[in-house]
């Protein structure tokens, strides 16, 4: 049986859309800066609210769209528009010119 916590944990991620959990929260930031764009597909489909995934920022105050950005990876950029396209791409702009990645910004400009 799960412990008090778990279950709140778990009811308030179908509640909310995210979850309490810090780690899966993590999870985004690092899979978008690893390009591993089918970990991040799985779990925005399994959220509620998918765009409040995309629109996370940690204490860096650094988005998943803006780790993707800075190491070049088009088709998580690309999800990531596609999950929330209402995204503010201005600083995610900025990390993808830094990092040279010039084919990125057609995918921002469009947003």
């Amino acid at each position: 049986m799960d412990s008090p916590s778990e279950e709140f944990n778990d009811l308030y991620t179908k509640l909310f859309g995210i979850s309490k959990d810090l780690k899966l929260q993590a999870d985004i930031f690092v899979m978008a800066s690893l390009d591993d764009h089918n970990y991040i597909s799985k779990l925005l489909r399994c959220s509620l609210c998918p765009a409040s995934f995309v629109a996370l920022s940690n204490a860096e105050e650094w988005t998943p769209l803006m780790y993707a950005c800075s190491r070049g990876h088009q088709s998580t950029v690309r999800m990531l528009l596609e999950y929330d396209p209402w995204l503010d791409t201005s600083r995610a702009f900025v990390m993808a010119v830094r990092g040279g990645h010039i084919h990125l910004l057609p995918l921002l400009l469009q947003g």
